[in-house]
């Protein structure tokens, strides 16, 4: 009698110290969520963090249109963790086929922004909307930088950039301008390149 009353009080105590291990992780696991959920931001996007995002008026100063200011959209999210996001939406009515999507991404470090950057890497070779990107890299030097050719049934219809530096990510999706050497790229990305590399040795 005595030695079951040992079994029974060892598996209640082996259910209590798995409820209780459960219960840990269903909480971490929960942080962890809530963390990595963004959250919009209230708060104005400062004129330093739109200079690291490519937009309209980058596309005008290389020969592009002239920026349609109610075709533009700007948000601002946050996460829990210390990641914040700007993204900047560009679908003019008046030229159609031409987009533009850009995406600032500020780390808290370095490593954290590599680490994104890679994974960036691995998604972006997937393509989307039944578009294939094909890599483009003579369009960008240095380390960290890739571009890709956006392809559609067998034309190529934008280009795609994704370049970090330092705690910076920076990345771009055109459709409806194709960019085909570094001169053009050069000076399309230029100012932002400045901007991302003087902030990043502050």
């Amino acid at each position: 009698m005595a030695n079951r009353k040992w079994v029974v009080a060892l598996v209640i105590g082996g259910v209590l110290a798995f409820v209780a291990v459960a219960g840990a992780v269903v909480v971490m696991s929960w942080r962890v969520i809530q963390q990595a959920k963004p959250v919009q931001d209230q708060a104005p996007i400062a004129e330093g963090d739109k200079r690291l995002v490519v937009t309209a008026a980058d596309l005008a100063r290389i020969g592009g249109p002239a920026v349609d200011l109610k075709a533009e959209t700007w948000t601002s999210l946050r996460q829990g963790n210390g990641n914040r996001f700007v993204l900047y939406v560009y679908e003019p009515a008046s030229e159609p086929g031409l987009s533009l999507y850009s995406r600032l991404v500020i780390l808290p470090d370095a490593a954290s922004a590599r680490r994104m950057y890679q994974m960036d890497k691995i998604t972006a070779k997937l393509g989307a909307d039944g578009a294939s990107h094909v890599p483009a890299p003579g369009l960008l030097a240095g380390d960290d930088r890739s571009a890709w050719f956006i392809e559609k049934d067998g034309q190529r219809i934008g280009v795609f950039f994704l370049i970090r530096e330092g705690r910076f990510l920076t990345s771009a999706r055109l459709l409806g301008i194709t960019l085909d050497t570094r001169d053009d790229v050069d000076k399309l990305l230029g100012p932002m390149l400045a901007e991302s590399r003087r902030r990043a040795s502050l």
